[in-house]
Order: C-alpha cells, then sequence, then structure tokens
C-alpha cells in the first residue's frame, strides 16, 4: 500500500518535471533552430542569438532536473513523515494487539514492526527504479540539445563554414556530456 503510495508520489514529481522539460525545450529549441535559419538568410548576427537560446535550453532544462531529482530525494528520506505514510502506519498499528506488540518491544527492545519493516523494504528496493527514471529524463534531454545542436550547426557549417559558431556549439555539447555535466 505504502510502496504504491510512494510510487505514485514519485511518478507524479517526475510527470511534471518531464511537462517542464517538454515546455522550456520545445521553446527554446524552436526559437534556436528560427534564429538560426534567419541567420543564414537575413541577418548573421542571429547566429548569436541562437546560440545564447541553446545555452538557455541548457540551463533551464539542468534547473528543471536538478529540482525534480531533489524533490525526489526529500520525498523518499522522508516518507514516514507523509501524513498519508502516519495514516497507513496508524491503521496498522491498530491491527495488533498493544498488550502483544509491548511485551514483544520489551523483550527485544531493537524489534521493528515486520509489517512496516516490510514496507520500507520495498520502498529501498525501488529506489534504484526512481533513479533510473530520473536518469532516462536526463538522456531525453541531453537528446533533444543534441539534435537541436545539429540542426543549428549543420546549415551552418554546409553553407557558411562558420567555424565559431560550430565550436560554441560543440562547446555546449561537450560541456553537456561530461560525466558532472550540467545537466
Amino acid at each position: 500500500m505504502l510502496a504504491e503510495y510512494v510510487a505514485q508520489r514519485v511518478a507524479l514529481i517526475q510527470e511534471r518535471a518531464y511537462h517542464r522539460l517538454v515546455v522550456i525545450l520545445s521553446a527554446t529549441s524552436m526559437s534556436s533552430v528560427m534564429m538560426s535559419g534567419l541567420a543564414l538568410f537575413f541577418e548573421p548576427a542571429f547566429k548569436y542569438l541562437s546560440l545564447a537560446l541553446l545555452a538557455l535550453g541548457v540551463l533551464l532544462s539542468r534547473r528543471v532536473l536538478r529540482n525534480a531529482e531533489e524533490k525526489i530525494r526529500k520525498f523518499m528520506a522522508n516518507v514516514e513523515r507523509e501524513a498519508m505514510a502516519r495514516r497507513y502506519f496508524a491503521t496498522l498499528k491498530e491491527y495488533y494487539n498493544p498488550i502483544d506488540y509491548l511485551t514483544k518491544l520489551y523483550a527485544e527492545p531493537t524489534i521493528e514492526d515486520p509489517i512496516i519493516a516490510a514496507e520500507k523494504k520495498k520502498i529501498r528496493a525501488s529506489t534504484y527504479l526512481f533513479s533510473q527514471s530520473i536518469t532516462a529524463l536526463r538522456a531525453k534531454n541531453r537528446l533533444v540539445i543534441t539534435i537541436t545542436a545539429l540542426t543549428i550547426s549543420i546549415p551552418h557549417l554546409v553553407l557558411n563554414k562558420d567555424i565559431i559558431a560550430i565550436g560554441v556549439i560543440l562547446l555546449i555539447v561537450i560541456l553537456l556530456f561530461r560525466k558532472r555535466s550540467w545537466v
């Protein structure tokens, strides 16, 4: 019961983060590609605006992912403090005879309620899956940024042979893919 609640709550946090990422990355990617196209045909200075929009997308998506990861980490660390968890544990304790529970507690002072321990074990076991879903969000984010960078850089490379713009785009992508990267 509690494990399902935790999974549902973490999925909700991740879904909100995913929707924010879609909005941020779609807006910045589309704007960046449009500015890059305008730079090719009208004003070459728009390519720098395009690069700035790409970098803005990277920074904003980094912030959204870090906030989601921090919310999940705080939630997982304090599951017992949630109102739902308190009600659930109180309901579980009502099923026991209080005298038997107290005698077990005094006989073995380190004993933990077996049902609550089983619920906590399920939550600890699912923590890896939750971290993998955040990793999947991060991979989707990197994929969108890489595709946007390629979409911006290929026309500048083919038509203008603009090495400065390509260098800046490569720098952004390399910083994105570092082991302890921005995103």
